[in-house]
């Protein structure tokens, strides 16, 4: 509901003499055949060569610095991308929309101190600028600085506070502040003006969950369901609420509906992960793991999971019983934090 991945393509088109993209391939054809045949990490490799060699060639054009730090992040060579950047600030000179551009960057890898510099010197350059509030509140929001988050929302204009998503990050604030009221009168609202928008469905029972009223969670995600029947989303809820009702037959299935439904997000891959992992179905924990590793979803550290399952014990499954009461709070904990870094 918070999308910064609409951004860079907005901002990065922005950036101050942007030139031609970095391919000036003669036989484009052969380019793409070559390209389609290699694994994502095989491509962003080249990637860095190709735009390596074009920033040689045209050292003035900043947009290729911005590529060259959008490969290398994909590449997880984070020093090399601060190294572009850098090259990049000092040609761009402060300008805003370059700042803005690489702070959403930064936040789409989940480098947040780097984005909320960048989107703080994006401010000083254009301090009437909503559009960076609210990036630089989201920054603050998925760090976990949440009152800072709150000072960042406050700064946005009247007009700027209209709209949707905005008000979604503030429900979130408070919801992490404690404020639960507030929360919930801002989703319920949401819902209100938007009801075939299933994340207002999911934020409203997200905010019920962490106050422990998972009757009224799941009400909310059955009223989202009756209204969006296919969303991957208010399954995977309505999964986690299962596990909390120990009902967990019907977790299973709900949790595995929103991986197909939403293969290329990675919470929902990390949550079924985790059940398989409590109810001592291993095999099919390593099974989706390598599920997961042939989707596009990315953000989980599969070499960590796959030691864990590798030294997992075989042990009878529990897929037909309920949940131990302490094991229905881990999971519930584990389900609210991958909402807080992947949603």
């Amino acid at each position: 509901h918070r999308d910064l991945h609409s951004f860079p393509t907005r901002r990065s088109s922005d950036l101050k003499n942007a030139a031609p993209g970095p391919y000036p391939y003669q036989n484009l054809f052969d380019y793409v055949g070559t390209r389609s045949n290699l694994s994502e990490h095989d491509r962003a490799e080249m990637d860095v060569k190709q735009i390596t060699d074009e920033i040689a060639k045209h050292p003035d054009q900043p947009q290729n610095l911005y590529l060259l730090a959008e490969a290398n992040l994909k590449l997880g060579k984070t020093a090399d991308a601060r190294d572009a950047v850098a090259q990049l600030d000092k040609m761009s000179k402060g300008d805003y929309r370059t700042q803005a551009g690489v702070g959403v960057l930064y936040a789409r890898y989940r480098l947040y101190d780097d984005a909320i510099q960048h989107f703080q010197t994006a401010l000083q350059a254009s301090p009437d600028s909503d559009d960076v509030k609210f990036d630089l509140a989201d920054a603050y929001f998925r760090k976990g600085l949440y009152q800072q988050a709150l000072d960042a929302a406050n700064q946005v204009s009247e007009q700027g506070r209209q709209d949707d998503a905005y008000l979604a990050l503030l429900g979130d604030v408070y919801a992490h502040l404690g404020d639960t009221a507030r929360a919930t009168d801002i989703f319920r609202d949401a819902i209100r003006r938007n009801p075939d928008n299933d994340q207002y469905y999911l934020s409203l029972a997200l905010v019920q969950l962490r106050g422990r009223d998972v009757d009224g969670a799941a009400t909310t995600l059955r009223q989202g369901l009756a209204r969006i029947p296919s969303s991957g989303k208010i399954s995977w809820g309505l999964g986690v609420v299962s596990v909390l009702e120990g009902k967990t037959p019907q977790a299973a299935e709900r949790l595995e509906r929103a991986v197909n439904l939403l293969p290329e997000w990675p919470g929902s891959y990390s949550t079924l992960g985790i059940f398989y992992y409590q109810t001592g179905e291993i095999a099919k924990a390593r099974e989706l793991l390598a599920r997961f590793k042939g989707s596009n979803a990315g953000g989980l550290d599969v070499n960590r999971i796959e030691q864990a399952l590798a030294q997992a014990p075989e042990r009878p499954s529990t897929l037909n019983e309920p949940m131990p009461e302490n094991a229905r709070v881990q999971f519930l904990q584990m389900a609210l934090s991958v909402a807080d870094r992947t949603l």
